[in-house]
C-alpha cells in the first residue's frame, strides 16, 4: 500500500461521525413524517365518523326517528358517504407503471 492509498484514521472517524449524524437526522425525519401521517389519518377518520353520523341522523329524520333502525341507518349512511368520497380518493391516486421514474 502506498502512502497515497493510506487513509487517515482521523478523516475516517470524521466521515463515520458525519454518516452517523446523517442517519440520526434521517431517523428523526422519518419519525416526524410517520407522526404527521398518523395524525392526518386520525383526523380523516374522525371527519369520516362525523359525516357518517350526520348522514345517519338525516336518514333517521326522514323516517320520523322510528326506533329500531339505528344500525340500518348507520350502515346506509356509511355506504352513502363511501360512495361520495370514493371518487375523490381514487382521483388522488396517481397510477405509475412499474419501473418508471416519478
Amino acid at each position: 500500500m502506498s502512502v497515497h492509498e493510506q487513509k487517515s484514521p482521523r478523516r475516517t472517524g470524521r466521515q463515520a461521525a458525519t454518516a452517523a449524524n446523517g442517519a440520526v437526522a434521517n431517523s428523526r425525519e422519518d419519525a416526524d413524517v410517520a407522526q404527521q401521517a398518523a395524525a392526518q389519518a386520525e383526523a380523516r377518520a374522525a371527519d369520516h365518523q362525523v359525516k357518517v353520523a350526520l348522514a345517519a341522523y338525516f336518514i333517521a329524520e326522514g323516517r320520523g326517528f322510528v326506533p329500531g333502525h339505528e344500525l340500518e341507518d348507520w350502515l346506509a349512511a356509511e355506504a352513502e358517504i363511501d360512495k361520495v368520497e370514493a371518487p375523490s380518493v381514487l382521483g388522488s391516486i396517481r397510477m405509475t407503471p412499474p419501473g418508471s421514474a416519478s
